[in-house]
């Protein structure tokens, strides 16, 4: 047995929250698997996008690095991944493909990061009296509507 824990087993043992790039490249849909039942409601799906994020295909530039995006991978000329370019929907959407429950994928979207941040006790959900902040998604977890502060902005 291996006396080191390494990053992973010393993150899980003292509960800090982990990131996950959830595109298919960054991870493979086997270790988000295993990130999630290991870490749980510390797992925190992040998109870490280029700024070609939702462009077509083509030549982008990053600090004077040229880099391709094609199909979704955004990658070097040497075939290194320049950095992700899924959107957060994207990361949900990927992980429920890869076997996480909607639920799960979606808290890690949203609560996991929030309290990564400002801590489990600070206000977040939707409660009486509060304007809501709200992403609304179909059934095919296409985002169909988004309200910030009460407010519909998509």
């Amino acid at each position: 047995l291996h006396r080191s824990p390494g990053i992973a087993g010393a993150a899980a043992d003292l509960g800090i929250p982990v990131e996950l790039i959830c595109d298919g490249l960054h991870v493979h849909p086997a270790v988000v698997r295993g990130v999630f039942r290991v870490f749980g409601k510390k797992t925190c799906l992040i998109s870490d996008s280029l700024r070609c994020a939702g462009m077509p295909d083509g030549r982008y530039s990053l600090g004077g690095q040229e880099f391709v995006l094609s199909d979704g991978c955004a990658a070097l000329a040497d075939g290194t991944l320049a950095g992700s370019a899924i959107s957060l929907t994207d990361a949900v959407r990927n992980a429920v493909s890869f076997g996480i429950s909607p639920s799960d994928a979606f808290f890690a979207a949203s609560y996991a990061p929030f309290a990564s941040v400002f801590g489990d006790s600070a206000p977040f959900g939707l409660e009486c009296g509060r304007t809501a902040d709200l992403a609304v998604f179909d059934e095919n977890l296409n985002l169909k509507a988004v309200f910030m502060d009460g407010e519909r902005m998509l």
